[in-house]
């Protein structure tokens, strides 16, 4: 192909475009982490702690309430041996409870 071959196809192919721009400003957009990795491990950190501090919290709750439960027994057993010591001393007998007489002396605290 000539120049004037070339030039001639160009002539009959082309077009002449002009671009006019309103502002000749450019905005430049950035990706970046929405959550980064030292707030995510301090995050976890924190929620650890916490779920830790309930566990021993409910740990110390529950050997609370054994020993609660423990005390109340012996307490009741000491009352008991109490009683019976003074039905000794007083030289009095009593019959033993029935079945429904025992049933509430277990219910009244």
């Amino acid at each position: 192909m000539t120049e004037t071959e070339c030039e001639n196809y160009y002539r009959l192919n082309a077009a002449m475009v002009e671009v006019f721009y309103e502002q000749l400003n450019y905005e430049l957009l950035q990706e970046s982490e929405a959550y980064g990795l030292v707030n995510l491990i301090a995050d976890f950190g924190g929620h650890l702690g916490l779920w830790l501090g309930f566990s021993v919290i409910t740990v110390m709750e529950v050997i609370v309430l054994i020993l609660d439960v423990i005390s109340i027994c012996f307490r009741r057993r000491k009352e008991a041996a109490m009683a019976k010591n003074e039905r000794q001393k007083s030289g009095k007998t009593y019959p033993p409870p029935s079945g429904d007489e025992k049933a509430k002396s277990l219910v009244q605290i």
